[in-house]
């Protein structure tokens, strides 16, 4: 091959600087048993990817399947955590009334205490159980009633 100066400094090709096209190798006709092979292992080969897809798809659908029944497992779980943190906050609101209540108990039997020793009372025994654990809402509304709804 000769070397084309004209490509290199961008002139355009003449009709006479072009080769000819090379000639193609021509293969031999094959035989019928060879091509009745080749057919029948391309249709075997088909028939295998076949099987590979159809099992594929299989898979997917399992797949999908669970899948989908993760999701919900898990949405499921994430409702139940919603509600426990709406418990947890409500027991924690209880456990701040309950705080404030115990203060203002212990506030008042801190001023009796004080009056009694002002006055010479007698002093109860200390620690004396008042109610039992089975009285207690009863007198839980009482005291609701006495020392948080105070009215005029």
């Amino acid at each position: 091959m000769a070397l084309n100066f004209k490509m290199i400094t961008g002139e355009k090709k003449m009709v006479d600087d072009v080769e000819a096209p090379r000639t193609a190798v021509v293969q031999r006709a094959k035989r019928p048993e060879q091509v009745q092979a080749e057919v029948e292992a391309g249709l075997a080969n088909l028939a295998q990817l076949r099987q590979d897809r159809d099992h594929a798809l299989d898979e997917k659908e399992r797949a999908l399947d669970l899948v989908k029944k993760a999701s919900k497992t898990i949405e499921q779980l994430q409702d139940e955590i919603t509600a426990l943190k709406s418990r947890m906050t409500i027991y924690q609101i209880e456990r701040d009334e309950a705080v404030t209540k115990h203060g203002i108990l212990l506030g008042f039997f801190q001023s009796q205490q004080a009056q009694f020793i002002a006055f010479g009372i007698k002093q109860p025994a200390p620690k004396q159980i008042i109610a039992t654990d089975a009285e207690a809402p009863k007198t839980a509304e009482l005291l609701d009633r006495v020392f948080m709804d105070v009215k005029p």
